[in-house]
């Protein structure tokens, strides 16, 4: 009923809010990164959101430099919506285990969740 309908238009703009954090994110990383489109913000009923990035989000980096990107980005995410209970990066609409080949995005998520 009305509940459902309240918190589906609720999760619309929740998405809107969180797909203008993650451009300002990108604004502020270097090239190639800062040039990174947003192909889709999306989220399941469990709360994971799954942020779709051009190719430029995993140009090749270092180790430090993956590090870094992969768990900023979790922690802006999961600091500014705590609604969030998990979070997949996929590059042009695959799912990704790593973003450059140094880092599980899985196990730089757990590390964000502990602290």
């Amino acid at each position: 009923g009305l509940t459902t309908k309240e918190v589906y238009l609720k999760s619309e703009t929740d998405l809107k809010i969180l797909e203008r954090l993650i451009e300002n994110f990108l604004r502020e990383l270097p090239s190639p990164q800062k040039d990174t489109k947003i192909l889709g913000v999306y989220r399941d009923k469990e709360n994971t959101v799954y942020v779709d990035f051009s190719k430029d989000f995993a140009s090749a980096q270092d180790a430090r430099g993956e590090y870094f990107l992969v768990k900023a980005f979790y922690k802006t995410l999961g600091e500014n919506f705590e609604w969030i209970k998990d979070i997949k990066i996929l590059v042009e609409s695959k799912e990704i285990e790593t973003v450059a080949g140094h880092f599980s995005c899985e196990a730089l998520l757990k590390e964000v969740d502990e602290n």
